[in-house]
Order: C-alpha cells, then sequence, then structure tokens
C-alpha cells in the first residue's frame, strides 16, 4: 500500500508509542521458548520442567546484567555460564537423566541463530559488507556463550557428569511445541495481536515440513531449504495482507529451524577434544545456515517476480 506523508507519520507515531512487553511477559516468554524447545529436541517431561526453571534464570539474570550495563559479550558469557550449570544441577539432583537438552534448549534463547541466517542470506545476496559485518557479531556473542557454558561444561564433566537423555518422539506434540516455542520467542521478539498468531502459525509450518523431509530421508540441506522456503512464502504472503514487515512474522518463526543444536555440539565436542567431530558439526551448522539463507532469499525473489507480473 502507498502511504502519503500524513498517514506515513501516523504510522511511525504509533510504531513509536507501542509499549514492549512488561517483565514478567517477557518472563514468560523465556520459559515459554525454553522449554518447548526442549519437546523438539526430543525431551521428556524433566526435561521441559528443567528447561522452564533455567530459561526463568536466565531471563532474571538478563534483567539484572541490563541494570547493572555489563555489555553484551560478558552478559552473554553469563548467561551461557548460568544455564549450562542449572541444567548440570538439575541432572545432579535426579530430575533430568542428562544434561543436554536442557543445556541446547535453554541456550536457543542467547544463540544468534538468526542473526547468522542473515549474515549467510547478506553475502548470498551480494552484500558482503553488512553479511560479514553481521557474521563477525554472531562470532563474537557465539564466542561469548561458547565461554561461559564450556567452563561450567567443562566443570561438570570433570565431576563425572554425562550426556545421557531419554527422548520422546511425538509429531503432534512436536509441532504443538513448534508454535508454541515460537510464540514465546515472538513474545521475547516483542511481536504482538495478529502478527504474534501468524508466527506462530508460520513456525508450526516450518517444523511440519521439517519433520515430512525427515520421514522421506532428506539430507540436511535440502530439507531446511524446503521448509525456510515454506515458512518464508507464508510470512510474505501474510505480511502483505496484514500490511506488516515481512520480518515481524519471519524472525520468530525461523527459530525452532535456526542451528543452535549444531553449535552447542560443536562446543561439546572441541571441549572432549574430539575435534573430527567438532568439525563434522560445524560444517553442518554451516550448510543449514546457507540452506536456511538460500530458502529467505528465493521466497524473497519469488513474490517479487510475481507481483511484478501481477503489476502488467
Amino acid at each position: 500500500e502507498n502511504y502519503d506523508i500524513e498517514n506515513l507519520e501516523k504510522e511511525l507515531e504509533n510504531i513509536t508509542e507501542e509499549k514492549p512487553y512488561s517483565f514478567l511477559v517477557n518472563i514468560a516468554g523465556n520459559c515459554i521458548g525454553a522449554s518447548f524447545f526442549s519437546i523438539l529436541f526430543l525431551g521428556n517431561i524433566n526435561d521441559f520442567l528443567a528447561s522452564f526453571l533455567s530459561g526463568l534464570a536466565i531471563a532474571i539474570f538478563s534483567k539484572i546484567s541490563d541494570k547493572l550495563n555489563l555489555g553484551t559479550f560478558f552478559t552473554n558469557l553469563l548467561c551461557g555460564f548460568i544455564a549450562t550449570v542449572v541444567a548440570c544441577f538439575f541432572h545432579y539432583t535426579g530430575l533430568t537423566a542428562g544434561a543436554s537438552i536442557t543445556i541446547i534448549s535453554t541456550l536457543m534463547i542467547l544463540v544468534p541463530g538468526v542473526a547468522f541466517i542473515n549474515s549467510m542470506r547478506d553475502i548470498f545476496a551480494g552484500d558482503l559488507v553488512t553479511g560479514m559485518s553481521r557474521l563477525m557479531e554472531v562470532a563474537m556473542i557465539g564466542t561469548s556463550i561458547a565461554v561461559g557454558s564450556g567452563v561450567a561444561l567443562n566443570i561438570f564433566l570433570r565431576l563425572g557428569g554425562n550426556m545421557i537423555d531419554i527422548y520422546f518422539n511425538n509429531w503432534i506434540v512436536q509441532i504443538i511445541a513448534a508454535i508454541i516455542t515460537t510464540i514465546g520467542f515472538g513474545i521475547m521478539f516483542n511481536i504482538k495481536n495478529r502478527n504474534l498468531f501468524h508466527t506462530g502459525i508460520a513456525g508450526g509450518i516450518s517444523w511440519v515440513v521439517y519433520l515430512l523431509g525427515k520421514n522421506y530421508n532428506l539430507t540436511d540441506g535440502p530439507n531446511y531449504f524446503i521448509a525456510t522456503l515454506c515458512l518464508s512464502l507464508y510470512s510474505e504472503i501474510v505480511a502483505r495482507k496484514l500490511k506488516t514487515p515481512v520480518t515481524t512474522i519471519l524472525i520468530a518463526a525461523l527459530i525452532p529451524l535456526a542451528p543452535g543444536g549444531g553449535i552447542y555440539y560443536m562446543m561439546y565436542n572441541l571441549i572432549n577434544k574430539n575435534y573430527p567431530l567438532a568439525l563434522e558439526k560445524g560444517i553442518s551448522t554451516f550448510i543449514i545456515a546457507g540452506a536456511m539463507a538460500v530458502g529467505i532469499f528465493t521466497a524473497t525473489n519469488i513474490m517479487r517476480i510475481f507481483k511484478e507480473n501481477t503489476r502488467k
């Protein structure tokens, strides 16, 4: 829709005056995001509860760090440490059979998976300066999280901890979890009303397509590409209907597919000096991020071509 100056000023005023969610609602978003992510990683009810409480700890500490102005690097470092310590504590108390799922689910709140995907998309689009700048930011954030989590994880393993987890797999439960996880992250991104509903649906669509791809034994590259293409097309169409930026629907919906687990396992294998497996996980993470970036880029160009042809 074309806006004149007056309407444009009104829209900008509405955006400026829009209030963010309260601290309690943001805490709920963190807890929902972390806990329902544990289901996507095939966790059981104990992993769900541990991830919920770990997400709560991260939300509270993030608020404290904002008040203390600790800076992004030290905030992520300490959050990574706290998330891992909490997960290991629940394992030692017997609440969980292992710590991996709780750690990964909580770290997904912190891991810059979407920024990583966006940096790859910018590079593929030819915007090398922006893409490399974002990639450096991702590297800094990822390093801080890895250092914090790695220190706690190393202590945990030296004390005789293990990473065994009991898995639970159910398609319907996972799809519902993907929708709720996306909504939780949408709250953290301050997405509201109809946009929040549609970003949840987009997250659910992406996970349905992803599970179907796994069922037909697709490799990671094609599977993540198709899943991202589908959720991006949905986001593009809905954004045009709602007259809202595509990113308000797309960003949170990308979270369930974001390769946070790959980043974690790469770090875990580095700590255990299993360098070949760490390299394998690192390459797999880059492939997934690249495939998702191409999926977003493809959907954007499909909609652009369609729009240009409908005008003729």
